[in-house]
């Protein structure tokens, strides 16, 4: 655990100018390159119909997290456009979500 914290120390000092000049060695035959990826779990997706059943697909989402602001605007979407369907769902990280899911064949232009 030693070796883990000592990279994460060093790595997370590093800043951008220093990692982009390593990438020119003059005479050399290698560019060194340094690459951190970040990895997505699949729970964070909500179009994943493993996790969140509830979207279906062909529909327009619009997906925002749940606040007074948002209980405000559900009830103006709701009055201008009927066709509209609200309902909640809660993400495993970042708690409730207010969907606004617009259906199949439904035509939003004429809201617009």
């Amino acid at each position: 655990m030693l070796v883990y914290d000592l990279a994460v120390t060093l790595f997370s000092r590093l800043q951008t100018k220093l990692i982009a000049g390593f990438q020119i060695v003059e005479r050399a035959s290698v560019r060194p390159r340094l690459r951190i990826m970040a990895e997505v779990h699949p729970e964070g997706n909500p179009h994943n119909r493993k996790f969140y059943p509830e979207i279906t697909e062909n529909t327009f989402n619009l997906i925002l997290e749940s606040s007074p602001q948002v209980k405000k605007l559900e009830k103006e979407l709701c009055e201008r456009i009927p066709e509209i369907e609200v309902f909640s769902i809660y993400h495993k990280r970042n708690g409730e979500h207010v969907v606004f899911q617009f259906g199949k064949g439904k035509r939003l232009i004429r809201y617009l």
